[in-house]
């Protein structure tokens, strides 16, 4: 995410997109707010951190903007917001009672004035009717917030992309009664007449691509719709009945190429290229897009660096002593590091099973590293004695690089090295999956 720091009380900016010579004025005045707080105006992907002045004040100018919605993040406050090129917005409120204080002014005021009335920001909700009564109320819904919508008289282009906004939150809405429906009733299966409703409600739209709500319906529908029968913890096949639904129903090629490549990143961004060839085809026949195509082979480039056969390059660690370490140290045996943290829930859940693992192969060919991710060794140390671990115990020299040579974003996680420290996987399942013990003992020489 771009961050722009505004080292003055008026700056300019160039915004996302728009060719027009128009300028949009952003201002904002806080009352009570902390000075160690940081407060930022998001867009999408790009992301302003505003600097209040004495009074807690700020005005930006954003030049070349064109119409979207975007949020004021202070703290655990948020504030949806609504910018036009061409408009003014002012904001104020107090931080002791935001949304009680919360005062718009400007030629966008009205606009941002209903994104923030209570009607709006908070949906009702009916999960316990039954599908077909769901159904039917669900649309009134939505025809009573249109109503709400046009009452007010808003401008009529903030209006437009507002009724495309709330039926995305309304497909949503089909979507989550599926899971909230499960809390009412015991067993509860979605029958074939609701997911035969749910497709009929998609919109094959490339120009709300650019409108989150929109993407996240979409997403949640195929997902919905695709993987009724599948193993939620099994990311590549959630993955493949995904991809497939897709190039089997979707008809648009900008939407069906935007949403091929957004699971295809997640997919290898977090599990890697191992399995790419199985996913490859629907890649091919549906992104064709330069640059989608140019940020996912810098991605598959850097997994490719740790795919099966690799060799690891040099990597140092320190011990609880504060003594150097090097990987090749253990060179000769298989090698099996968890990486974890000790603020991390899921990974204080496998240590315990990390321990019993050790146990079971301590007569056998392999090392079990545990490499913390701690910036702070006092928070590490504690860790340590709280889960009583012993054995190889370090942090690495230099984390940025040990994260950027594995690829690692999320922790837990788990990789398995052969005796010549040559990748076996960067992603190996966890202590305490059952997998785990079978696979070890399934390696030659072990």
């Amino acid at each position: 995410m771009m961050k722009y720091n505004i080292m003055m009380c008026i700056c300019w900016f160039m915004a996302l997109v728009g060719c027009k010579s128009t300028t949009t004025e952003f201002g904002i005045t806080l009352l009570n707010y902390p000075e160690e707080g940081n407060v930022y105006l998001e867009f999408d992907t790009i992301r302003y951190e505003l600097t209040l002045d004495s009074t807690g004040k700020c005005v930006i100018l954003l030049d070349q903007y064109g119409s979207g919605y975007g949020v004021v993040k202070c703290g655990y406050t948020q504030i949806p917001v609504y910018i036009y090129e061409g408009g003014v917005l002012k904001l104020s409120f107090d931080m002791k009672e935001p949304m009680e204080s919360l005062h718009f002014d400007g030629s966008l005021a009205e606009e941002n004035r209903y994104l923030n009335d209570s009607r709006v920001r908070v949906p009702k909700r009916a999960d316990q009717l039954d599908e077909q009564a769901f159904i039917q109320w669900e649309n009134r819904y939505l025809e009573e917030r249109y109503r709400f919508l046009d009452s007010l008289h808003l401008d009529a282009r903030f209006v437009r992309i507002e009724q495309q906004r709330l039926y995305a939150l309304h497909e949503l809405a089909l979507c989550y009664y599926l899971m909230m429906h499960r809390y009412q009733v015991d067993n509860y299966k979605p029958s074939k007449e609701y997911l035969a409703y749910l497709f009929g409600v998609i919109r094959e739209d490339s120009t709300l691509l650019n409108l989150q709500e929109y993407r996240d319906a979409m997403a949640l529908l195929v997902k919905t719709l695709s993987t009724q029968n599948i193993d939620p913890s099994d990311l590549l096949l959630m993955t493949k009945a995904q991809l497939e639904w897709i190039d089997e129903h979707l008809k648009n090629d900008k939407v069906g190429e935007f949403f091929v490549y957004q699971l295809i990143m997640a997919y290898v961004g977090e599990k890697g290229i191992d399995h790419f060839s199985e996913i490859f085809p629907i890649y091919e026949r549906w992104v064709k897009s330069e640059r989608y195509r140019n940020v996912f082979a810098d991605l598959y480039a850097r997994w490719d660096k740790i795919a099966k056969g690799r060799k690891v390059p040099e990597i140092e660690f320190l011990d609880v002593e504060g003594q150097a370490v090097k990987l090749t140290n253990f060179k000769g045996k298989y090698i099996y590091i968890d990486v974890w943290g000790s603020t991390c829930p899921p990974c204080r859940k496998e240590l315990p099973f990390l321990k019993m693992l050790e146990k079971d192969f301590v007569r056998k060919n392999i090392h079990f590293l545990s490499v913390s991710t701690d910036r702070n060794k006092q928070a590490w140390i504690k860790a340590i004695q709280e889960e009583e671990l012993d054995g190889h115990l370090f942090v690495p020299q230099d984390l940025k690089k040990f994260m950027e040579v594995f690829q690692i974003k999320l922790i837990p996680r788990f990789i398995l090295l052969d005796q010549e420290l040559n990748i076996i996987t960067a992603d190996m399942t966890a202590p305490s999956d059952s997998e785990t013990k079978k696979r070890l003992n399934q390696l030659e020489g072990i």
